[in-house]
């Protein structure tokens, strides 16, 4: 895996966020709905693909791009935003945001690294989306609860629930371009 998987990876999840908060901003339910719902889990297949090193049949390439949308699409259904809970609705981001790690790199280990190793493939994936959702999942708690009502309030917690796309789809590239080599995963300070 080619280490610009780490900077377009990270660029991608900005392009969300900031999107996203742009949506919010001006009310454009569309906009958000779609960056936030469906085309990131695409979008992000499409990018490992496009770095990716390996050679394989189309139907290789489309099972795995039509994978990571589905289970993307299936964890943000899962997280249920419109539920009343609000500490229901905080863990199941961090459950939903951490199995989604899982399944990807599994299904990125199973079609493209053909080895599945229990660390890389389970272990480290798991605390990348838990971590990474941790912000949003904060934000979305305090997004629910009353007496966090106005304008600058809402576009701060936004931030914090948006704030969920760089940082997963950033760690979880670094992820990938590290686990790829045979390296063990190491934070980069």
């Amino acid at each position: 895996m080619q280490p610009e998987l780490k900077k377009a990876g990270f660029f991608l999840g900005l392009s969300f966020f900031i999107l996203c908060w742009i949506g919010m901003y001006f009310d454009i339910g569309l906009l958000v709905i779609l960056m936030s719902h469906f085309l990131p889990g695409l979008a992000f297949s499409l990018i490992i693909l496009h770095y990716s090193e390996y050679t394989d049949t189309i139907f290789n390439r489309f099972l795995f791009i039509f994978l990571l949308t589905v289970i993307y699409i299936l964890a943000v259904f899962f997280v249920d935003l419109r539920s009343d809970n609000k500490m229901a609705t905080a863990i199941r981001l961090l459950i939903a945001s951490s199995v989604g790690a899982v399944l990807l790199k599994a299904c990125y280990d199973h079609f493209y690294a053909l080895k599945i190793k229990n660390n890389a493939t389970f272990i480290y994936p798991f605390f990348i989306g838990l971590l990474s959702s941790i912000p949003a999942a904060i934000a979305i708690y305090f997004y629910k609860s009353p007496g966090w009502e106005g304008t600058l309030i809402n576009m701060l917690l936004y931030t914090g629930i948006f704030s969920i796309f760089p940082l997963w789809i950033y760690l979880m590239s670094v992820l990938i371009v590290k686990t790829d080599h045979g390296q063990d995963f190491e934070p980069e300070y």
